[in-house]
């Protein structure tokens, strides 16, 4: 049984979406972008990751996109996704809109039934990593490697951008909590961390976010 999950997972695509796929999204009016989680840590596991587009103060859910698992609840200790490999790409739609926020969360359980996920305190508000108005039919790489005894998941923007979310032990619920339990350094301010994220978004993507950092327009939202 698990041989033939981890077969699956090694059949999934690291590399963009098919031409058919974007030309489809082009009669879309509402922006959206394509996201891919990469498991780049030492381990297998299985995994519910959501993103949501969320309406402020209330953090009402506006769309939603799920990778793995549709929700903690489904999740096993029988792994979907080996080291080295992705979940395929998926379509995001996102809003631009006054009072808006992209809400993540990713709980995950390895093979030894060790549960992680993006826990917080106070419950405040959710985990967030907005995309800016200019990153429109772009690519969002969810990239999860190890720190320490959990994970940490980098957000990597087609801009280069970069958010951090640490993974610590338990589940942690879906668009809600605030602040880390663990403070991540900055990733801009380790020039080989960054290297290394570049390289996995160029693989995944064949965009250079370096290049596009230094191109791209400052966006607010």
């Amino acid at each position: 049984m698990r041989k033939s999950a981890l077969a699956l997972a090694g059949a999934l695509s690291l590399g963009p979406p098919t031409g058919a796929f974007c030309t489809a999204a082009h009669a879309d009016e509402a922006p959206w972008v394509s996201v891919q989680l990469v498991n780049r840590s030492s381990r297998s596991f299985d995994y519910s990751l959501q993103m949501a587009s969320l309406k402020r103060p209330f953090y009402r859910v506006i769309s939603l996109v799920t990778l793995g698992k549709p929700s903690i609840g489904e999740i096993t200790d029988v792994p979907i996704i080996a080291p080295g490999y992705g979940s395929g790409w998926a379509r995001y739609t996102y809003n631009t809109r006054f009072w808006t926020s992209d809400g993540v969360s990713l709980n995950l359980q390895t093979p030894a039934g060790k549960r992680f996920g993006m826990r917080s305190w106070p419950p405040l508000s959710p985990h967030t990593c907005n995309i800016p108005p200019s990153m429109r039919e772009g690519y969002v790489l969810l990239n999860v490697q190890d720190r320490g005894s959990g994970f940490v998941m980098y957000e990597q923007l087609s801009n280069g951008d970069v958010c951090a979310f640490g993974l610590t032990d338990g589940y942690g619920p879906a668009f809600r909590g605030g602040r880390e339990q663990i403070e991540l350094a900055d990733t801009f301010a380790d020039p080989e961390l960054l290297r290394r994220l570049d390289a996995d978004f160029i693989e995944a993507t064949g965009i250079d976010p370096a290049r596009a950092r230094a191109e791209a327009p400052q966006d607010g939202r």
